[in-house]
């Protein structure tokens, strides 16, 4: 009895729905390729970086070669106030600024301690992160060598004189995120996952209606199609200006940027979102099999997307992948908005994720779509896409 109950179990397992087993098997080995893909470069590279010599002093530009050399970093400005460096670093034209003070070379000298200012975009904790760490080993590497050649002055011998004197010490400065917290890094973008799931399961059983409503008149494809895009829509940006504002009003996120220009990303990203999973429900056979595209399409955009994880330390196929996702679009800017109160690339973003929803909306008049010239098939039972009637195109 218990072998035959087991063979067919193992046969059900196996045979007869495959799927099981490949929930059981399948799970770990595509988060272990998906999450494998992303980390896998593990290296934050090619920081820009503006370097601000008020030295100009052989040691100061032996310092700004150390940063060159390092991998981590790409000079890319030299900058001539703290004005300018503050600038750069709202424009994203850097992402961090080395500060080497007047007189650097002769306090050196002198032995006197000669603090080194790093001003770092706390925004992304990754980022900064890596290049704070970055910038303290190269700082304790010319500190060991600059030692050794005082001890030596002294007469110590080099090896003993390494690490005799600190002369050089880093001072961190962070804008954006100053403590580099993880509730205004992770948690922002967490939330906006969250708030993409919402809006791929409400608007998904939207379009996946079953037909006009019993004592109501039919009204066109068309005018369904609007008026469900149009409150959906709607709906959804009052849900993302309320997550808004609970963040900001009882977690210490803080809210830096303008209503309208926080605003107009979070209309044009429900929107967007809206429309592609408008355009996706709408050819689904089933609610069921909908949901399951939904649930499974959340986890890869949101590590993808660039919240858990800086882009720029993706390798080219995570990186590429990225670009596909409307949350990567979003993520981003949004985190400038509320940390910087600016981000000099809304606009791109802006356009992409309007290109995104045109995109989704243009495969809704190809054949079979629910703004095409026939009727999509009807799924099992008489129930037809979009809340299409049996009579006609009606909702």
């Amino acid at each position: 009895m218990w072998v035959d109950c087991f063979l067919r179990e193992t046969k059900i397992l196996f045979l007869r729905d495959p799927r099981r087993a490949m929930f059981l098997f399948g799970a770990s080995l595509a988060y272990l390729i998906l999450f494998g893909v992303l980390y896998g470069p593990a290296q934050v590279r090619g920081i820009p970086l503006g370097v601000l010599d008020q030295d100009q002093s052989a040691l100061s530009r032996s310092l700004t070669r150390a940063f060159g050399d390092s991998e981590r970093f790409a000079l890319c400005h030299q900058v001539s106030t703290e004005e300018e460096a503050e600038r750069l670093l709202r424009e994203r034209r850097v992402q961090a600024v080395l500060v080497i003070p007047p007189r650097f070379a002769r306090n050196v000298k002198a032995g006197l301690s000669s603090p080194v200012m790093w001003i770092g975009d706390g925004s992304n904790i990754a980022v900064a992160g890596a290049g704070g760490m970055e910038a303290q080993e190269i700082l304790e590497v010319l500190g060991a060598d600059l030692g050794a050649d005082q001890g030596a002055w002294g007469g110590i011998p080099r090896d003993k004189a390494r690490g005799w004197s600190h002369p050089v010490e880093l001072r961190l400065r962070l804008r954006g995120n100053p403590t580099l917290s993880y509730l205004e890094y992770f948690v922002i973008g967490l939330a906006m996952a969250a708030f993409q799931e919402g809006i791929l399961l409400s608007v998904g059983a939207a379009f996946l209606g079953t037909g006009r409503r019993s004592g109501r008149g039919a009204e066109p494809v068309g005018v369904c199609f609007a008026v469900k895009l149009l409150l959906y829509g709607v709906c959804s940006l009052g849900a993302f200006a309320l997550a808004l504002f609970a963040g900001n009003r009882f977690f210490p996120i803080p809210f830096w940027g303008s209503w309208g220009a926080v605003g107009a990303l979070g209309a044009f990203f429900s929107f967007g979102v809206a429309l592609f999973a408008a355009a996706v429900a709408c050819r689904m056979v089933s609610e069921v099999n909908y949901t399951r595209f939904a649930l499974v399409y959340t986890v890869p955009a949101f590590i993808l997307s660039g919240a858990i994880w800086p882009r720029e330390a993706m390798g080219t196929v995570s990186r590429g992948l990225s670009f596909l996702f409307p949350l990567t679009w979003m993520v981003d800017p949004l985190r400038r908005l509320l940390l910087w109160g600016s981000d000099p690339g809304l606009a791109h973003h802006l356009l992409i994720l309007g290109g995104i929803g045109f995109l989704s909306l243009g495969t809704l008049f190809l054949p079979g779509g629910a703004l095409a010239g026939g009727l999509p098939g009807e799924r099992p039972g008489g129930r037809a896409p979009l809340g299409v009637g049996k009579e006609g195109k009606t909702c």
